[in-house]
C-alpha cells in the first residue's frame, strides 16, 4: 500500500494508541464528576492534553477548548464572534477556505438574522475589513494547493476596524511552526486527526482578549465554553499527538518531508512532462502537492489508483465525492477542465522516498493508460460516425 492523503488523515501512531488505551478500558469515568480516583484521573488526563495542545500552537492552556474536531472549531469561531458582536452585520472570508467556514458564514447569515458575506481573494480581505466587519477568516495553509497564507495584513486590519479575526489552521499545525500568539490571532482552529491524533477531536482556541461568545455552552464543561461531557480517550490522543508533533518539527522532520514531496514532484515530472503543479512557485506546506495532469479525470484516476491500492484524493476530504470542480481551484486562476484533472498528494511521518518514486510511477502509468483508452474511445465514436455519415 502506498499512503499519500494525509491531508484527509493521518495514521494513528502507537504511542498515541497507548496514551488512549486507559480511558477506552481501565478508566472509563465521567470526568465531571466531583469526586474519586477515576474521574481525577481523567480531569488531570484532560488537563495534560491541554498543556500539550497550547504548547504546539504557541498558546496559554487556559485558551484552548476541545471541541469534536476542525469543521466544529470553525463553526463555533465564527457563530461566537457573531454573538458577541450583534451590532455588527458583515462577515468576511477568503475564497480558498475550507467548506467548515464557508457553510458557517451561510448558514450565520440568515435567514433569521440577515447578515452581509464578503467572499474575497485572500490579498484583498485587509482592504475590505471595516467597523462593521464582525469577524474576519483567512486560512493560515490551504488543505488542497498546500500554500501558505500571510496573515500579519489582515491581522493588522483587524485589529484597526476591530474586528475578530479567525484563521483556520487545521492543515499547517503540525506541519510548519504555527505560534498563536505571535500570529496576533482572537481564534485559531486545528483537529486531532490530522496531526496523528484520532477523529473526533479538535481545538479552538480563544484568545484571552477575543470578543467571543460560546454557542453551546450547556452543561459548562471546557470553563463553560463548550457543554458536554468530555471525550477522555480522545482528548488525551490529541494531546499525545500533539507532543509527537512538537518533536518532530524540532527533529527535522519537515524537512525530511519536504524532501520526499519534492522528490515526488521531480520524479512525476519526467514519467508525465505534461503535469503542473499548483502553487509550485509559492510557499507551500512541505508535505503537499496538488497536481494537474491534462487529459485525466481526477475521481476516476483517484478511484483507479486505490483498487491498486494507492492512496490519493481529488481535493478536499469533505468535498470528495462530487463530480463538481473544486471551488478552491477555480479560484486560484484554474480553468474548470484543469479544476477537474488535479489531484491531491499528501505525505506525513509514514512516507518515505521509496514510496514517493513509486507513487510517481503509479500515477504516471494510470494516466498513460487512461488517455490511450480515451483516445481509443474517440477514434472508435469518430470512426462510427463517419460509417453512419456514408450509410
Amino acid at each position: 500500500m502506498i499512503y499519500a492523503d494525509y491531508n484527509a488523515t493521518s495514521p494513528l501512531p502507537e504511542e498515541v494508541r497507548r496514551a488512549m488505551e486507559p480511558f477506552l478500558s481501565r478508566n472509563f469515568a465521567n470526568p465531571s464528576h466531583d469526586s474519586g480516583k477515576m474521574p481525577l484521573e481523567a480531569r488531570r488526563a484532560i488537563e495534560a492534553a491541554r498543556e500539550q495542545v497550547a504548547a504546539l500552537v504557541g498558546a496559554s492552556p487556559d485558551e484552548i477548548v476541545f471541541l469534536s474536531g476542525g469543521s466544529e472549531s470553525c463553526s463555533h469561531a465564527l457563530l461566537g464572534a457573531l454573538a458577541a458582536r450583534p451590532q455588527r452585520s458583515q462577515i468576511v472570508y477568503s475564497d480558498v477556505e475550507h467548506p467548515a467556514v464557508r457553510e458557517a458564514a451561510q448558514f450565520a447569515a440568515g435567514p433569521l438574522i440577515k447578515r452581509d458575506i464578503l467572499e474575497l481573494k485572500p490579498e484583498k480581505i485587509p482592504s475590505a475589513l471595516s467597523p462593521n466587519t464582525a469577524v474576519a477568516s483567512l486560512m493560515l495553509a490551504n488543505n488542497e494547493s498546500g500554500i501558505i497564507y500571510d496573515l500579519s495584513e489582515t491581522v493588522e486590519a483587524g485589529k484597526r476596524c476591530g474586528a475578530v479575526v479567525h484563521s483556520d489552521a487545521t492543515q499547517a499545525v503540525g506541519r510548519i511552526p504555527v505560534d498563536f500568539k505571535e500570529l496576533g490571532l482572537d481564534l485559531l482552529s486545528l483537529s486531532g486527526h490530522k496531526i496523528g491524533g484520532p477523529k473526533g477531536v479538535g481545538a479552538l482556541v480563544v484568545g484571552q482578549s477575543a470578543e467571543w461568545l460560546p454557542v453551546a455552552p450547556a452543561g459548562g464543561q471546557e470553563h463553560g465554553r463548550r457543554g458536554g461531557t468530555q471525550a477522555v480517550a480522545l482528548i488525551a490522543g490529541f494531546g499525545a499527538a500533539a507532543r509527537l508533533a512538537a518533536e518532530q518539527l524540532r527533529s527535522g522532520e519537515a524537512q525530511r518531508i519536504q524532501h520526499i514531496r519534492d522528490l515526488f514532484e521531480e520524479k512525476l515530472k519526467q514519467l508525465f512532462a505534461q503535469c503542473s503543479f499548483v502553487g509550485g512557485a509559492a510557499s507551500r506546506l512541505p508535505n503537499t502537492s496538488g497536481v494537474t495532469l491534462p487529459g485525466v479525470m481526477a475521481q476516476e484516476l483517484v478511484a483507479e489508483l486505490a483498487e491498486q491500492e494507492v492512496y490519493i484524493s481529488s481535493g478536499s476530504a469533505c468535498s470528495s465525492q462530487t463530480a463538481d470542480p473544486s471551488r478552491v481551484m477555480l479560484a486560484l486562476g484554474l480553468s474548470t477542465a484543469e479544476a477537474l484533472s488535479t489531484v491531491r498528494v499528501s505525505f506525513g511521518w509514514q512516507s518515505s522516498a521509496e514510496q514517493a518514486e513509486r507513487l510517481a510511477e503509479a500515477i504516471a502509468k494510470n494516466c498513460s493508460a487512461y488517455r490511450r483508452r480515451l483516445e481509443s474511445q474517440l477514434n472508435f465514436r469518430t470512426t462510427g460516425e463517419a460509417h453512419d455519415k456514408r450509410i
